[in-house]
Order: C-alpha cells, then structure tokens, then sequence
C-alpha cells in the first residue's frame, strides 16, 4: 500500500509539472505573438521632404531685418546728440557759477562762523557736570564765552527752574574767562581754592 501511494503520488507531481510546463511554453507563445502584431502595426516613418528656400523671399527677411536694426539704432544716436547739446549748454552756466579769478580764494565766512559756534566741554567748568551742562546749554550758553559774559542771577534762576538748589554758580564766569582765553593752569589753580562753588579764603 506504501509503495502504490509513493507511485501514485509520483504521478501526480509529474502530471502536475507537465501541465505547468505546457502553460509557460502557451504563454511565451501568445506573447511572442503579440509582439509581432505590435511590431507590424508601427507605422514605418519615412524622411520630410526638403524644400530650397526661395532666394527672393530671403532677400526680402535680410531686407527687414536690416530696415528694424536701422530704428532700433537711431533713438539711440538721436539721444546722444541731445546728451551733448544739453552739456555744451550747460557748460558756460557752470564757468558762471565759479565767476571767480584764477586763483582766488574761497570764502571762509561760513567755516570760521561754524567754528566759532561749535559748543565748548562746559563740564571742565568746576559745578558743572553733565546734568548740569545739558541745562545750561539748552539755554543758549554752550562756549566759555557765552558763560563768561552771563550773570551769577542768572545762572541761579537757571538752576532754580531746573529745581537744583544745592549748585553755586558764583565762580562760573571769572572759570569760564580763563578757559575761554586758554590759561589752564590758571584754572586749576583757582578750581583747587574753589570750596562748595566759592573760592576758600
């Protein structure tokens, strides 16, 4: 019973295989098949016709082409002569401006009024420091000059608005005098006997 369940099982598997072998070989068939159709069935491409180009129909593009480059090319060259119209007009204007001699000088007015009125470092000044300073020169006094020629009355009534009372202006101008003039040992001689703003006896 063993030996005729191995033969018949043998038989099976082969006829198993053998049908599995005869759909493969079908299949590669119908697709070789196919294959062939789909080949058959491009359309064969054949070479575009070629045509000489007519010479008179050229010469009529490099016409145009020639004509189109002449008006690209002439706004231009009518810009640049209108350039240099306008700088040849320009030009006698600008001599005018500068009616001057060869080698005359140029005014100095204006440099000499902007140093003169250049803000001085008040802060040298003994009492004032930098709150202080920022008072004072917002009302008109910014050099050693200008504090020089102002009053001790006023100076306090500055200091009284600003709501400092413990600041005595008394030797601001006679300080502001030397520095004005540039005599700074002079300054720090009198600011070493300067006691609580006023000079040590």
């Amino acid at each position: 019973m063993r030996r005729f369940r191995i033969v018949a099982i043998g038989l099976i598997l082969l006829l198993a295989s053998w049908v599995v072998w005869r759909q493969l070989v079908q299949h590669r068939r119908t697709a070789r098949q196919h294959g062939e159709a789909a080949r058959s069935a491009l359309p064969a491409w054949a070479a575009a016709p070629t045509t000489t180009p007519d010479a008179s129909a050229v010469a009529g593009t490099a016409e145009r082409t020639h004509n189109q480059s002449d008006a690209l090319t002439q706004p231009q060259e009518l810009a640049a002569s209108t350039t240099a119209q306008a700088n040849d007009q320009s030009a006698p204007d600008q001599h005018a401006d500068f009616g001057s001699a060869p080698g005359a000088e140029p005014e100095t007015g204006s440099n000499d009024q902007a140093q003169q009125t250049a803000p001085d470092d008040l802060i040298r000044i003994e009492g004032i420091g930098p709150k202080v300073s920022t008072i004072v020169m917002a009302e008109g006094i910014t050099t050693f000059t200008q504090l020089a020629a102002t009053d001790v009355e006023r100076l306090r009534a500055i200091l009284e608005q600003a709501n400092i009372h413990t600041i005595d202006p008394t030797t601001w101008p006679r300080q502001a005098h030397l520095a004005a003039q540039g005599k700074w040992q002079q300054l720090q001689e009198l600011q070493d006997r300067i006691k609580n703003g006023r000079l040590d006896a």
